[in-house]
């Protein structure tokens, strides 16, 4: 397996905001924080950019993920971690545990779905009861399926709040890298609220905008975009590709309507994080 940045060689030096780009706080120590978490192959750091509190907060629910949604995908590709550990060698299908070779354990990872964030659609209601619906498939698939006596496709059906962590660490990931290109002295509240938790409505500015289930090789891609609104508002956010192998979601950060950055150039930046495979 050979492991390559996509989009650049060496990682890209960002000027520090020398602020928490979470509460706005400045008189405290600031950490350095990655974009994506180092855990998921993230590479892009932004410099004296957290305080301790909100990077305790952050770092909380990205371990959330990292080890429950995409521990088989991260086992399978060998990805980096600061913690030597032990891992299982059980995994949980239909509530049956079946032991697997690492090997054996699918490659893919769950990635669920929603529809664009509601603010696109100008919502001021949104239903949070609604439900997701996700499909895991591989090419090691079968190998689980061998060990259940019902031979239907993976399909999890979970309400929204099971993922919130998840959609939390979207929400992290978009602002995170937005900041890497604009320190103004705009406040994102909004954002920031719903990335601290004190604000549940994470689905009025991230949401899901394609979906496939052909097989890729990168794992994630970032770039700065902008989206139109049903009643023609244009919106900068950030779009975030997230990759399990056999499938593959993007997912739009709604960061503020566009209007409100006259002096922000809208930079063409994409970086990216590829794997490799090559038989042996």
């Amino acid at each position: 397996m050979n492991e390559k940045l996509g989009g650049t060689r060496l990682p890209p030096v960002f000027a520090a905001p020398k602020f928490c780009i979470y509460c706005n706080a400045t008189d405290c120590k600031l950490t350095d924080e990655h974009v994506v978490p180092f855990a998921f192959w993230g590479y892009l750091v932004l410099p004296q950019s957290s305080c301790e509190d909100c990077a305790r907060t952050t770092g909380f629910f990205e371990q959330q993920v990292l080890t429950k949604d995409f521990d088989f995908l991260r086992q399978a590709l060998k990805a980096p971690s600061r913690k030597k550990r032990v891992r299982e060698k059980f995994v949980t299908v239909k509530g049956q545990l079946i032991p697997l070779q690492r090997k054996e354990i699918p490659l893919s990872t769950v990635l669920p779905t929603t529809s664009r964030p509601s603010i696109l659609h100008d919502l001021s209601i949104f239903d949070s009861r609604r439900t997701h619906r996700f499909l895991a498939s591989s090419a090691n698939m079968d190998a689980a399926m061998h060990h259940t006596t019902d031979s239907s496709p993976l399909e999890y059906s979970m309400q929204c709040s099971d993922k919130s962590n998840f959609y939390r660490m979207l929400a992290k990931i978009g602002l995170s890298y937005f900041r890497c290109f604009y320190q103004g002295p705009y406040n994102f509240t909004a954002l920031q609220s719903i990335i601290l938790g004190t604000n549940e409505d994470v689905f009025e500015l991230v949401g899901c905008v394609e979906f496939d289930s052909l097989a890729h090789d990168t794992i994630w891609q970032i770039s700065l975009k902008t989206q139109q609104s049903l009643s023609g508002k244009n919106y900068i956010g950030v779009e975030i590709t997230m990759c399990g192998f056999m499938s593959r979601v993007t997912y739009f950060v709604v960061i503020a309507e566009e209007n409100k950055f006259s002096d922000f150039a809208l930079v063409n930046r994409t970086f990216c994080r590829t794997i490799k495979f090559r038989k042996t």
